[in-house]
């Protein structure tokens, strides 16, 4: 029963001409064939690329003695679901589909690095690197906010 919570047949996939009319199923503890695994674990590759143009940004910062003030903020799409389960996609509930990295470094701060497990919304993303930028962060707009006649004094 919990499983069938968590479950997806990963439709968003499966639209793919190529492979919802060769592999159609995605049902639960089902799989595509090894072939069609190597292809779609490519994905794995992106991110490899993506992290070594992180390293480039990050190197150039320094280069450019630019580390010390400067926040950087990376942050990534929920998990994507790579076989794990027999799943695909990122339509579960399955833990690993459910997080998604960020990772923040404001000089003084985090110079000896902090982790944490904490929740985090995206919606406070923007307040704390105002804030870690040493500017004013903005006012939040009231609950009903209908009768406010002057949005700029927000």
């Amino acid at each position: 029963m919990i499983l069938q919570i968590a479950w997806s047949n990963f439709d968003e996939l499966r639209k793919f001409s190529d492979i919802g009319t060769r592999y159609g199923y995605g049902s639960i503890n089902t799989t595509f064939p090894d072939s069609l695994v190597l292809t779609l674990r490519a994905y794995f590759a992106s991110i490899s690329y993506i992290d070594s143009l992180v390293g480039q940004v990050l190197n150039q910062l320094t280069a450019l003695s630019l580390e010390s003030n400067t926040v950087v903020l990376f942050i990534g799409d929920h998990g994507w679901q790579l076989g794990e389960h027999g799943e695909w996609c990122k339509h579960t509930n399955f833990e690993l589909a459910t997080r998604a990295p960020m990772m923040l470094s404001v000089p003084g701060l985090t110079d000896g690095g902090i982790q944490s497990n904490a929740l985090v919304e995206f919606v406070d993303i923007f307040p704390t690197i105002v804030e870690a930028a040493g500017l004013l962060v903005p006012m939040v707009c009231p609950n009903d906010s209908s009768k406010v006649s002057d949005m700029q004094n927000f």
